[in-house]
């Protein structure tokens, strides 16, 4: 096996209420900020090759933000819906789309994968954006993490 990076990214700041619920919580004025400020930091250093991103509003936007800086289109992915997953299943879907794709999802899911990656518990704030690399061997290490 060879060695891949991925990249696991939480929704920027969104709103803290909706009246459709959850699912529509949109992405802050600051947060749209912030992301594209992260987004425009990373363009050049990073090898994103796609974005694939929760339905949620809050979630699309940040993947339709640095897709836009990166030059990229979006997926969307059930599995990355607030709820409806854990950090094994966020980890699994990054192994199986490889080298170079970003994950924008939720907390609790995306702080249990990076604690499941590391071996210890981590605050992923939002906006907060981690490399994770599995090497030959299929270990996988945060390479860092940015906010």
């Amino acid at each position: 096996m060879a060695s891949f990076t991925v990249y696991l990214m939480r929704h920027g700041q969104a709103e803290g209420m909706h009246p459709s619920g959850d699912r529509a919580r949109a992405l802050t004025p600051e947060g749209r900020s912030q992301v594209t400020a992260l987004g425009q930091t990373l363009k050049g250093t990073v090898s994103i090759t796609r974005v694939v991103c929760s339905p949620y509003v809050r979630a699309r936007q940040t993947a339709d933000v640095m897709a836009g800086v990166l030059g990229l289109g979006v997926r969307e992915e059930a599995v990355l819906a607030s709820g409806l997953s854990a950090g094994v299943e966020v980890l699994a879907l990054a192994r199986t789309l490889g080298q170079g794709v970003l994950l924008v999802g939720h907390n609790p899911e995306m702080a249990d994968a990076l604690a499941r990656v590391s071996g210890k518990g981590t605050g992923v704030p939002p906006g907060m954006m981690a490399a994770v690399q599995w090497d030959d061997h299929g270990v996988a290490s945060v390479l860092w993490t940015r906010l």
